[in-house]
Parts: C-alpha cells; structure tokens; sequence
C-alpha cells in the first residue's frame, strides 16, 4: 500500500469537542513538526466545532484528516460548506 502516510512518523489527533492543553494554540500544534492532524472525537461533534479546527489549521502545511468516527451527515454538511 502506498500513500502519503507511508513516510509518517507521527500523527496529532484533535479532538473538537475538547481544549488543548494548558494555553497551546494551534498554530504551536501545527508547528510541532507532526506528519499530519487527525480531526476527531467521540462526544458532542458539530460542524461549528469541526469548522473551527479546520479553519485554526488550514493556514499551515500539515495534512488534515478526519477520523472515519464523524457521522456522514456531518461531513456532508462540511463538504458543502468547503465548496
């Protein structure tokens, strides 16, 4: 299998639903010199939450992934606002 993933060592997982710790912001995480940020939880998912992190990292050159846990109702609601 190849793919973009093949030479990764590290991947951030994100959770919108939560705050990072203590007084991170995301342009620190994203200059952690993570191979990519999974965009991800389990509890209280909404477009607001996941268009927030999208928009706090997009600026900087780390591929974005959104875990396969987000509810397809959701990202489709994603997906049309990124049209």
């Amino acid at each position: 299998m190849t793919g973009p993933w093949t030479d990764w060592d590290h991947v951030l997982k994100v959770d919108p639903d939560k705050p990072l710790a203590g007084d991170e912001t995301f342009a620190e995480v994203c200059q952690t010199g993570t191979d990519a940020i999974e965009i991800g939880g389990t509890l209280d998912i909404t477009t607001e939450k996941m268009q927030r992190v999208i928009d706090a990292c997009a600026r900087y050159d780390v591929p974005l992934y959104q875990n396969r846990q987000i509810p397809l109702s959701l990202l489709i609601r994603l997906h049309s606002m990124a049209i």
